[in-house]
């Protein structure tokens, strides 16, 4: 176990970092705490925080970069990047690229000697800067992999296997697997991607993603009426994300009172389900904006069921919202094959619908509604599960024991 004896320098290159919300910004936030209380010199090069809304706020407005300190003593250096409302690939791209570009300025150019650098991706186009600052600092180089890219995109059928785009990441992501002392993943599925990739050069080891303990608001943004049984998603409404089966599997419940569907999040798909609730006169289903994780869940934890619509061909995908709504003792209905279908069979705390399948999705809710003994009793065999295996602060003391091995 490392000590303040033995602590090292650690620059951590990432484009998603509290006070910013969402999966990866919890991920990375955790491990840079754990590290920081291992005794580790920690600097954090990152940029502007903007996700949901897109845009930038005060005090970040107008700068090309921000130092902070923080309390546990982690040096923040924020930079510019491209944002806007946009979901567009043209912007999205602009977004990745701009991102890359300074922070490989500031990993070069405004931070001391590192003795590890530490990058989380995607996206993917944080291989420049982590590969830069890695050889100019003569650093041993961490990849933490969420996603892994060009193979995801080809799956949720974002890019094409015979894309110049496709060719040109796959050779990047080789790149930076071969150049890393180490590559941490989510799961068995990623890791596989990632031996196959770097032709077998590779150290991975995987740590998955893992849930926090947050409490939940108070009072939930929606309001359940007397008998009603509900079945919520919480997160990211992206092209992995198959939230328009949820409205269509409404759709097919529009009759039965008794259900309604709460969609929580933003992404490139918001406007398409906005549009298809109207186009099929939906009042069952109930979709609001990005909310804060104390509202989120609050959402979850009023809900009968949590459902996780996945894409098909998304198999090495194990969500955190799934853990999150288990550690609540709400059950999950996962829409998915791959990892987070056999996630759900291992934890009992739920059941898994082929993806894409809306009547398979009506079905499911159906069963569950005419079953609360059933639902209370995944929801008690999926809390042990989760805090047995993915608590949060047990996953960060993993990944800071893997650091501790390169020191």
């Amino acid at each position: 176990m490392d000590t303040l004896h033995d602590s090292r320098r650690i620059l951590v290159i990432t484009q998603f970092f509290p006070p910013e919300t969402g999966a990866a910004s919890h991920r990375v936030g955790a491990f840079v705490s754990r590290l920081a209380e291992r005794g580790h010199e920690v600097t954090v090069v990152t940029t502007h925080p903007s996700w949901p809304t897109g845009e930038l706020t005060e005090p970040y407005r107008r700068k090309l970069w921000r130092h902070m300190r923080r309390a546990d003593g982690v040096h923040v250096l924020s930079v510019w990047s491209y944002v806007t409302r946009s979901f567009s690939r043209r912007s999205k791209l602009a977004n990745m690229l701009t991102s890359a570009l300074t922070c490989s300025i500031a990993a070069l150019c405004r931070t001391h000697r590192a003795d590890i650098v530490y990058v989380s991706s995607p996206p993917i186009t944080l291989a420049l800067p982590a590969l830069l600052a890695s050889f100019r600092h003569r650093a041993k180089l961490v990849v933490d992999v969420r996603d892994v890219y060009p193979e995801v995109a080809a799956r949720i059928g974002e890019w094409s296997e015979s894309g110049a785009l496709y060719r040109v990441v796959g050779h990047v992501a080789k790149a930076l697997y071969r150049r890393a002392a180490l590559v941490t993943c989510v799961t068995e599925t990623c890791a596989e991607a990632i031996r196959a990739r770097s032709g077998g050069h590779t150290n991975v080891r995987i740590i998955p993603n893992g849930y926090d303990v947050v409490t939940p608001a108070s009072e939930a943004p929606f309001v359940k009426g007397p008998g009603e049984f509900v079945a919520s998603y919480t997160g990211n409404l992206g092209l992995a994300i198959g939230a328009d089966i949820m409205v269509r599997a409404a759709h097919l419940l529009r009759n039965d009172s008794r259900f309604k569907l709460v969609l929580v999040g933003d992404g490139a798909e918001r406007e398409r389900i906005l549009e298809l609730i109207g186009e099929l006169q939906l009042t069952n289903v109930v979709l609001l904006g990005a909310l804060d994780r104390q509202r989120t869940f609050a959402v979850q934890a009023l809900s009968d069921v949590c459902v996780i619509p996945l894409r098909k061909g998304v198999v090495d995908s194990l969500p955190t919202k799934m853990m999150d709504a288990l550690a609540l003792s709400r059950p999950i209905i996962v829409c998915a094959d791959g990892e987070a279908k056999r996630f759900v069979e291992a934890a009992h705390g739920g059941v898994a619908v082929p993806p894409e399948d809306p009547r398979a999705l009506a079905d499911a809710l159906t069963r569950f509604a005419r079953d609360p003994r059933a639902l209370s009793e995944m929801g008690k065999s999926g809390r042990s599960f989760v805090q047995e295996r993915y608590n949060r602060a047990g996953l960060a003391e993993a990944f800071c024991a893997e650091i501790a091995l390169l020191c």
